[in-house]
């Protein structure tokens, strides 16, 4: 007999899907912000810090480079 899922494996679960769906969604570094900006990067840079400071959207640390997901740009 199988046993029950927990609540635990269900939210896992989810979150796997919906971070799976973001990542489908692209993603973007400080540079790629700045040319879609038409900005410096280190204008970028600002930005995304101070936008993540105010919760307004969250990034991911990636080997050297910090990125964001597209769907939040």
């Amino acid at each position: 007999m199988a046993e029950p899922i927990t609540t635990d494996e269900v939210l896992a679960r989810r979150d796997g899907e919906l971070r799976d769906r973001l990542l489908r969604s692209g993603s973007l570094t400080n540079s790629e912000i700045a040319s879609l900006r038409g900005v410096r990067v280190a204008s970028a840079r600002s930005f995304v810090a101070r936008e993540r400071r105010r919760h307004r959207l969250f990034t991911v640390r990636h080997g050297r480079n910090v990125i964001v997901p597209r769907i939040l740009i």
